[in-house]
């Protein structure tokens, strides 16, 4: 069976070949059907736009298959990428969601799935809002104490030096060693 197949496969550029290339000649078929007779006639014309025109709906039913064919490959791998990036959302859910780790963890329903969304949506929306408010708060701290710097007199050359300095005046993190001397007798 697959030798005939492969037997055929390799006639048929050749069959392609002589079918576009051959001279067709008018043709008459006589029909009979209770003792009528019936003439069709088909040229040699008709003939060769029909096996041309065969031909080529043949050879773009093939190139339409093959694309299709491609597509559903591409789509299927797409597919298992997707399954696979579900999988591992569904298992970060869980893991964020477990409180004890000696439950099954594949167990969850669908409800329970929304309902564990929408907590970790909650979540996330608390922790902006406190860094928000966070923001807020020490923006208009650093307000207060760029007013109260210059109001005391103190300007920002003055406080980079500070700054760049704070080493050598200031505490350090290592206690200053004594130095010793020897002493001659």
């Amino acid at each position: 069976m697959i030798r005939r197949f492969l037997t055929a496969a390799r006639l048929l550029p050749g069959l392609v070949s002589d079918g576009w290339t051959r001279q067709y000649e008018d043709a008459r078929i006589i029909l009979e059907q209770n003792g009528d007779l019936h003439y069709l006639n088909v040229s040699g014309r008709i003939q060769r736009i029909l096996v041309r025109g065969g031909i080529l709906v043949t050879g773009m039913m093939l190139v339409a298959i093959a694309i299709l064919f491609v597509t559903s490959i591409s789509l299927m791998m797409s597919r298992a990428k997707l399954e696979r990036s579900h999988e591992e959302v569904y298992r970060a859910l869980l893991s964020s969601a477990s409180d004890n780790e000696g439950v099954d963890q594949l167990t969850m329903s669908d409800e329970q799935m929304v309902a564990l969304a929408q907590t970790i949506r909650d979540r996330d929306m608390s922790i902006r809002r406190f860094v928000d408010t966070s923001m807020v708060a020490v923006s208009q701290e650093n307000v207060t104490m760029k007013s109260q710097l210059e109001s005391s007199g103190l300007t920002e050359k003055i406080v980079k030096i500070i700054q760049q300095n704070a080493a050598n005046g200031g505490f350090t993190k290592h206690p200053p060693q004594k130095k010793t001397t020897k002493q001659k007798k």
